[in-house]
């Protein structure tokens, strides 16, 4: 909903007067003149900002330059929108099973060990300060004969020095290789 108000959005800015949504009425009218949301994102992207003039003072331009997730992080100061994320929310939405739970544990079916793939990720809290960010491990797997894949487990923990951090994922690995693998 958010990406058809900003290709709808041709004439508002913040600051109009240092960095208008569009800074040439042509290409407003342009984008206007289009039937549908859908269209007018469409036109919009499709304008030549590369070539025009006043490509250093419109947010359009700018955008295009610096691509969705840059643009949203540093002009928007939005961190991730589900355009920019590499796990973007509508990937997931369908997988979602609020009725189910995660498991303690999990073992490949006997003989057919091969066919499946466990892996676990990690995303560091790393920040200036301790307690910003989450330390979250994520375990699933695959079966690599019809590509399904299935999460395992998730933790996350806040709070925690670097070294700690470090510590905790040592044991969790050893750990994860008594339970998982």
């Amino acid at each position: 909903m958010a990406e058809l108000r900003l290709a709808e959005n041709t004439r508002v800015a913040l600051w109009p007067e240092r960095w208008p949504a569009i800074a040439l009425q042509v290409c407003i009218d342009r984008v206007e003149a289009a039937p549908d949301p859908a269209a007018k994102a469409a036109v919009r992207w499709a304008l030549p900002c590369p070539d025009c003039p006043k490509n250093t003072a419109c947010l359009n331009a700018k955008r295009k330059e610096l691509g969705p997730l840059l643009y949203d992080r540093e002009i928007l100061t939005r961190p991730r929108t589900s355009e920019s994320s590499l796990f973007p929310f509508e990937t997931f939405e369908k997988l979602l099973r609020p009725t189910e739970a995660l498991v303690p544990f999990w073992h490949k079916p006997f003989s057919l060990e091969h066919r499946y793939g466990v892996a676990q990720a990690w995303d560091l809290a790393w920040s200036e300060r301790i307690g910003g960010d989450w330390l979250v491990c994520m375990t699933g797997y695959v079966d690599r004969q019809t590509g399904v894949r299935h999460l395992l487990d998730i933790e996350r923990w806040q709070r925690i020095s670097f070294d700690d951090q470090v510590q905790l994922i040592e044991r969790s690995g050893r750990r994860s290789r008594q339970t998982w693998w």
